[in-house]
């Protein structure tokens, strides 16, 4: 359907640049005209109402008067090597919220996702995408409820208290797939291999025959590392059955292909769904937002979690030893390999000891930039200061990589 309109938005196009977005996720309860903190994620109360008629300010989608009106596109194909939890976090459709909600700062939690898809130095992760979306589409008329307004002339904190810093006022739809690829035991010189190949195998056609191939050649080329996880998520997609399943051999890989092809082609207009949410200040409210400083803000309070988890992690792996290297390393070390040992053993546990150091440096910066009004006070840490890579790279010995991947797939099963 194609239809000119002529929108009266003025308001809400003046506050345009404060706008943020917040991806959605399956842990995240917004909706149109909610309250929210754009920085946190946290949802507050509805207060204010608007039109049910939507309008965009993007040229290419002008001429409709909805998302649905879009002619379908082509799904855009990408592939990437996953090297941060951020990553793993949209490839497994969750989002851990930057508000304080995160429990994993206590160093105690075990997520599902974690357990199966833990960052190692010792694995190896892809993600490939195809997706495709339809512009950003904001709600008419929105003015504050006559309740809320009073409240806000009355008493400014409770108002922010109940309604949040701002509301969502628009959304973006898509559809389309992710699918993350894991593999256990790994070699630098398999993991060069890999990205050559994921290179060579993908650009921006859709599921194209070549790009059916390009998924074949990379998940054959990480099979062949060891047993391949795989998670495929998918969004504005007829109901499917899940597709996310142990690859052990190349007809697993033929078939788990095949069956993502299906659902890809059954897409239809109809199905979309939203997968950004756009933020604004509340109309006729005064607010000291900066959008500059909300994403600065969003993105390092994100990048300290994603440091935090792979610290964790790596000082969980080795808890299971440090307190007792006289079961787990000293009985398999021969006369010859005594003086080796000892000097893995002080090394591992002075590794053990900097990872909590460093976990205490990220607690104290997250903190700070939670509570921060400048860019100054929200930081990451210098590498001079933590290096993650090189705290959380540990080269373990046959043995007790063993009993690692026991504990790994314990958790899967716990999980």
């Amino acid at each position: 359907m194609y239809k000119t309109i002529i929108i009266t938005g003025a308001l809400l196009f003046a506050q345009l640049g404060q706008a943020a977005i917040i991806p959605e996720h399956k842990n995240l309860q917004l909706r149109l005209g909610a309250g929210v903190d754009p920085v946190t994620d946290n949802v507050y109360e509805k207060c204010v109402s608007y039109n049910s008629e939507v309008f965009t300010d993007e040229d290419e989608y002008s001429q409709y008067t909805s998302e649905s009106d879009v002619p379908p596109k082509s799904l855009e194909m990408s592939v990437e090597m996953i090297t941060s939890y951020r990553d793993v976090d949209k490839y497994t459709n969750t989002q851990v919220s930057a508000g304080g909600s995160y429990a994993g700062f206590s160093g105690n939690v075990s997520y599902g996702e974690e357990s199966r898809f833990s960052l190692e130095s010792d694995r190896a992760m892809v993600g490939i995408e195809a997706s495709a979306e339809y512009g950003k589409w904001y709600a008419t008329d929105v003015e504050l409820k006559p309740e809320f307004k009073k409240l806000y002339q009355e008493n400014p904190q409770e108002f922010f208290r109940r309604c949040g810093k701002q509301f969502v006022a628009g959304y973006v739809k898509g559809q389309g797939i992710r699918i993350l690829l894991a593999t256990e035991k790994l070699s630098i010189y398999n993991y060069s291999k890999i990205v050559a190949t994921a290179e060579a195998s993908y650009g921006v056609e859709g599921l194209s025959a070549d790009a059916s191939v390009g998924f074949m050649q990379v998940a054959s080329e990480l099979s062949k590392l060891g047993s391949l996880s795989v998670e495929m998520n998918a969004w504005g997609t007829a109901p499917f059955k899940n597709l996310s399943p142990m690859v052990n051999s190349p007809s697993d890989v033929q078939t788990f292909r095949d069956n993502v092809s299906k659902l890809v082609d059954a897409m239809e207009t109809s199905d979309r769904v939203v997968v950004k949410w756009v933020t604004e200040p509340y109309p006729g409210v005064g607010s000291t937002d900066n959008r500059l400083m909300v994403e600065h803000q969003r993105g390092t309070l994100h990048e300290l979690i994603n440091i935090f988890r792979r610290l964790s992690g790596a000082r969980k792996r080795l808890s299971r030893f440090v307190t007792s290297w006289d079961q787990h390393i000293y009985p398999f070390c021969s006369n010859n390999q005594i003086e080796r040992c000892e000097r893995y053993v002080d090394k591992m546990d002075t590794r053990f000891e900097n990872i909590g150091e460093a976990i205490k440096e990220v607690e104290s910066l997250y903190n700070k930039c939670l509570d921060a009004q400048t860019t100054e006070d929200c930081q990451l840490p210098s590498i001079a200061t933590i290096n993650v890579d090189s705290l959380t790279e540990i080269k373990w010995p046959s043995r007790m990589r063993y009993e690692l991947y026991e504990q790994q797939l314990l958790e899967m099963v716990q999980n």
